[in-house]
């Protein structure tokens, strides 16, 4: 068995992620979902079921909330995202808008890294547009439905906003809250 002077054996233990592995420790793990203001000021906002998120629309005819998480206790890989895509180590992140119906939203799981926050929770994504339809399943009737009405009726809904993250290690964290929809004016 060979050994590695002291300098690169203290490197490859740091490249290795031996500094912030998480994986196999008994570290209490947890998730919040928010939102966030949307306006590139990456602010986590706290919210509790029954929370009224403002609808954006877009310049292409869809429609968007502002989410957000905050998390502890999970591996968070790599803090550059090509180091993570070659490393194999960046967590999966996918938001999910979902009523009785099935789930709204557009696809979204993507692999990124988590921005280092400040306070007290060191993990976070900010600014995450979740897209969405107003129908789980196109009917075929949808081009002569009048939208303001399917707007007004879909702002009495309960959604359930949820993250789902994947990290490092392959552990799940999932958190959910109930939310309503506000749609701006038509037209």
């Amino acid at each position: 068995m060979s050994r590695l002077p002291l300098p690169l054996a203290l490197c490859a233990a740091l490249l290795s992620g031996c500094a912030t592995d998480y994986c196999g420790d008994d570290v209490a793990s947890w998730i919040e979902v928010g939102a966030s203001h949307g306006d590139g000021d990456a602010v986590f906002v706290p919210i509790t079921d029954g929370a009224v998120l403002a609808v954006e629309r877009g310049s292409q005819g869809g429609q968007h909330v502002w989410a957000a998480l905050r998390a502890r206790g999970l591996d968070p890989g790599s803090e550059d995202i090509s180091e993570g895509l070659a490393n194999d180590d960046l967590p999966w992140v996918e938001f999910q808008l979902e009523s009785d119906e099935g789930v709204h939203s557009s696809d979204n799981l993507l692999r990124r890294p988590l921005d280092r926050t400040d306070g007290p929770e060191p993990y976070g994504l900010m600014d995450r547009q979740v897209q969405f339809r107003h129908w789980v399943s196109l009917p075929p009737d949808w081009a002569d439905q009048d939208m303001g009405e399917v707007e007004a009726a879909l702002e009495e809904v309960d959604f359930t906003l949820r993250v789902i993250l994947e990290d490092a290690c392959g552990d799940t964290l999932t958190d959910e809250v109930i939310v309503r929809l506000d749609f701006p004016p038509r037209g």
